[in-house]
């Protein structure tokens, strides 16, 4: 009989696979993470850098603009051309492309009395019936084919780890942070406490900026779902 005292058995660890999964989802989405902090020291560098020409070069339809939808364009046509190849996923990244053009560009207003997605455009009432139902059919029209299109792209997105659902998502995300950044110099203004012209400068430097990588994100998804269909 063994004198050595009997240890108690390890209680098992139920955390380690948790925050493996963590890791590794981590490490999934590096180059998205790694595309979205490019954007944000190209628009403060150009805002550092420029100080002078930033608020111009970075105004609606000015060049940074006008580089975004050429950009958006060419990812459209990019992957288009892979459809046959890689198939939802590429249809996906064509669709988004083409609508995120479109907003870039204003077309959701450009025919209305206010934008596609405003709530006025519904509910005010000098805005006539038919624009509202033309409206509404539209953006009605737009989400059945955003949702189909991710239906089909669904298996995708999971696949290999979900890095291309991850991709988009840091998409998704980023957008609605430059959103908000583009909304911020309004909603201060009508709280009476306007950014001086350098802080101005410098949030249309990184929202206008950040705009223009989100077709490198798209692209970023079309290839590791390219890199999954070869």
């Amino acid at each position: 009989m063994s004198l050595r005292p009997s240890l108690p058995a390890a209680a098992p660890n139920h955390g380690v696979p948790g925050l493996v999964r963590v890791g590794e989802n981590l490490q999934r989405g590096l180059p998205a993470v790694a595309i979205c902090t490019l954007a944000l020291a190209a628009g403060l560098a150009l805002a550092g850098l420029f100080p002078d020409q930033a608020l111009a070069w970075t105004a609606e339809h000015g060049p940074v603009e006008t580089v975004t939808v050429i950009a958006y364009a060419l990812t459209c046509g990019i992957a288009l051309l892979a459809w046959p190849r890689v198939g939802a996923v590429a249809a996906l990244v064509a669709l988004l492309a083409l609508l995120m053009a479109l907003r870039e560009v204003d077309a959701h207003a450009a025919f209305t009395r206010f934008g596609i997605f405003s709530s006025r455009l519904y509910f005010r009432p000098d805005v006539p019936l038919a624009e509202k139902l033309g409206a509404a059919g539209v953006v009605l029209g737009l989400g059945f084919l955003l949702v189909a299109a991710i239906r089909s792209a669904w298996p995708r997105l999971v696949a290999q780890g979900g890095r291309v659902g991850i991709s988009l998502g840091a998409l998704f995300l980023f957008a609605i942070l430059l959103k908000q950044m583009d909304a911020l110099p309004r909603q201060l203004m009508a709280l009476g406490a306007p950014l001086s012209p350098e802080a101005l400068a410098l949030s249309k430097a990184v929202e206008e900026t950040g705009e223009a990588f989100l077709p490198v994100l798209l692209l970023l998804a079309l290839r590791q779902a390219a890199r999954r269909a070869g």
